[in-house]
């Protein structure tokens, strides 16, 4: 029995019951704070659930619902790695999308994101029609990143500081 199998497992979400896998994975992915997106790769429509604007500072649906709107959101410096990424998928080089950027908070700061889809419809000529995919939060792991790497920096000089003093005493 598979665990996303709702006849034995006790319901996800407090208060209620919830009897089929689609509301299980709904609960889940609402409890693990993700933020959805769907593309249309031929119209450039976009959809994005609650937490996907909410990550951003952002009011459900305060976005124009095309792919234009998620592009001005990415950082100038991601920009053209994740076009990379997103068009290798789309031109059949890679198994999915995946890509780490930065997209522009509603307050002007910078969130991380670990942005990955799939397509789960395609044209009649065989070309990405339709993606799913996820946006989750990573900027407490790429600050703890930079924390790290600055304190290895630091204790790297200080380590370089102590054997040229070393070695100048070793000299007098």
């Amino acid at each position: 029995m598979s665990a996303l199998d709702a006849s034995n497992n006790p319901p996800l979400v407090s208060g209620s019951q919830i009897t089929n896998r689609y509301d299980q994975l709904l609960a889940a992915v609402e409890a693990s704070m993700i933020g959805v997106w769907e593309w249309n790769a031929v119209t450039g429509e976009t959809s994005f659930n609650d937490m996907w604007y909410r990550m951003l500072g952002l009011e459900p649906g305060e976005l124009p619902g095309h792919v234009d709107s998620w592009v001005d959101l990415v950082h100038p410096e991601d920009r053209e790695r994740t076009f990379a990424d997103l068009e290798a998928y789309l031109g059949g080089k890679t198994d999915g999308y995946l890509n780490v950027h930065r997209l522009r908070h509603k307050l002007g700061h910078w969130v991380w994101v670990r942005d990955c889809g799939l397509t789960t419809q395609r044209t009649a000529a065989g070309e990405p029609h339709i993606l799913v995919g996820t946006h989750v939060d990573i900027s407490d792991l790429k600050e703890a990143e930079t924390m790290h790497r600055a304190a290895m920096e630091r204790a790297e000089a200080s380590e370089r500081a102590k054997n040229r003093f070393l070695a100048n005493m070793s000299h007098e």
